[in-house]
């Protein structure tokens, strides 16, 4: 049967960079991921960029993660992982986690089980390791094995009640005698706070699962006490066996067991580490092409702390620095008032001495001598980031120069409008001024035209008084008075 394979996979060179810090053995990494990989598919359908890039990341981290914690657990009881001869990985998926275990112990040695037949189907044909295909009900589960180490991962995190005891009793039956199960589950601890625990120590719900196509009544979120792993554990083996309880032992998030029907050690001789833990919050690229990083990182061990942030590039640790800048919300945010408050660091790099063909990686170290990936970055992207960065500053010059001369513009057109504005003003004033004038131009030519009339009508009344025997009788009366030496006025 053909599995179709995630694109986002073959020749990324984030991926090469990833094998290359946490493969046991880069050159023989099997790194092919199944499309239908639930455990790639759920992260990244829920970030909302979908970025493939950092779902990635996170798959190899976690994968590499588990193994850790299931390595020091080997260690532990069986010395080396050449004392196992059968390996169960039950609820395996599609392989995130074989894909490192078998750098560790022979795929011959390894059995996977799952609810999915083509995530088996594929792990056997990919990794060489024996498949056989699981059941819902484990009273339908029957394999014909034991097993020397029985790891059941983020699996009983998703039984309802009416399961959670019936496959702890499969799967601890399929136990030889010096051999260990080890299992996660989602312990109250971490239930949400307004959420209580029943009384029976065990919280299922079908709102939440990862899985798109099991039934979520068979397959939800479980959450329980130590108490209820106990008594569970107890009725299995009819009391006999031992139970060693690892605190957030799975990803420092889910809390494993360790069972055995002989005798365990107690967790005090494990001395199980957890992997430091850190984010980075930004980013960012000035205009000099010189990286500017920020993150916090914080160490969950006793006594442990963290020893360095390092920065990698092309197998070569380019800088490295400490947490030594405050982060009281990291306390708040872990409900851990013990997490040391300078839990912030910051650090840069040049571009220039980065090819752009290279990835960046980000590891924080402990003092346990474990390493977390927390970042991975192509080269190209922060250069793409500084060509806009540049191009974004010289657009911001050039509307600062636009600003500039739209604001003398501005003034300029402020000018002429007071100009227009006055000019306007004083037209205005002189048509008022020659409305006036023409009105009393009007009224002049008026007064002239009655003068006129009037002249013009005395005239006539002196030329009808000319022509008058009366008036002609009076001029020769003025001559004679004028001739006897007499004015007009004076009395004879």
């Amino acid at each position: 049967m053909k599995v179709n394979l995630n694109p986002f996979v073959e020749h990324n060179p984030i991926v090469a960079a990833l094998i290359q810090d946490l493969a046991l053995s880069p050159t023989n990494f099997k790194s092919a991921i199944a499309a239908s990989d639930e455990m790639f598919l759920y992260p990244w359908q829920e970030l909302e960029d979908q970025n493939s890039d950092r779902t990635l990341l996170n798959y190899f981290t976690l994968g590499r993660a588990i193994f850790n914690g299931l390595e020091q657990i080997v260690r532990w009881h069986f010395g080396e992982f050449s004392q196992i001869d059968r390996f169960l990985d039950f609820a395996c998926g599609y392989g995130r986690l074989t894909r490192f275990l078998i750098q560790a112990l022979s795929p011959e040695k390894i059995w996977v089980s799952d609810i999915y037949r083509e995530a088996v189907e594929f792990q056997a044909a990919y990794f060489g390791v024996q498949g056989f295909h699981s059941a819902s009900q484990p009273e339908n589960y029957h394999l014909n094995q034991t097993f020397d180490c029985i790891l059941a991962g983020s699996f009983f995190s998703h039984m309802p009640e009416r399961t959670f005891t019936p496959w702890m009793q499969t799967l601890y039956e399929l136990l030889t005698p010096g051999g260990i199960l080890i299992f996660s589950v989602l312990g109250e601890e971490i239930l949400p706070a307004h959420v209580s625990m029943p009384s029976t120590g065990i919280l299922f719900s079908s709102d939440t699962s990862e899985s798109q196509s099991l039934d979520k009544e068979d397959y939800g979120t479980t959450y329980v006490t130590e108490a209820f792993v106990r008594r569970v554990v107890e009725q299995v083996s009819q009391g006999q066996a031992s139970v060693v309880k690892i605190p957030r032992g799975m990803c420092h998030y889910q809390d494993f067991y360790v069972i055995s029907p002989s005798y365990l050690q107690g967790a005090q001789t494990l001395n199980f580490h957890h992997q430091p833990e850190g984010y980075l919050d930004s980013c960012t690229v000035d205009l000099t092409g010189t990286i500017h990083l920020r993150g916090w990182a914080v160490d969950f061990n006793p006594q442990g702390q963290i020893e360095q942030v390092e920065i990698w590039s092309q197998g070569q640790q380019m800088t490295q620095t400490h947490p030594t800048e405050p982060r009281p919300d990291l306390r708040e945010h872990f409900g851990n008032p013990n997490l040391p408050l300078d839990a912030g660091w910051s650090c840069i790099i040049s571009l220039k001495r980065l090819s752009p063909e290279a990835i960046v990686l980000i590891r924080i170290v402990n003092t346990a001598g474990l390493a977390s990936i927390i970042a991975a970055m192509p080269i190209k992207t922060l250069m793409a980031r500084q060509r806009i960065l540049n191009e974004l500053s010289r657009s911001q010059n050039n509307v600062q120069q636009t600003q500039a001369q739209l604001s003398a513009t501005h003034e300029k057109l402020a000018y002429l409008q007071g100009h227009l504005d006055h000019a306007q003003q004083t037209l205005e004033q002189s048509r008022h001024k020659l409305l006036t004038t023409e009105q009393r131009l009007g009224a002049t030519q008026a007064q002239l035209l009655a003068t006129e009339a009037a002249l013009a009508q005395t005239q006539n009344q002196v030329q009808a008084m000319a022509s008058s025997k009366f008036w002609k009788l009076r001029t020769k009366w003025f001559k004679l008075r004028r001739a006897m030496g007499l004015s007009d006025n004076e009395p004879i």
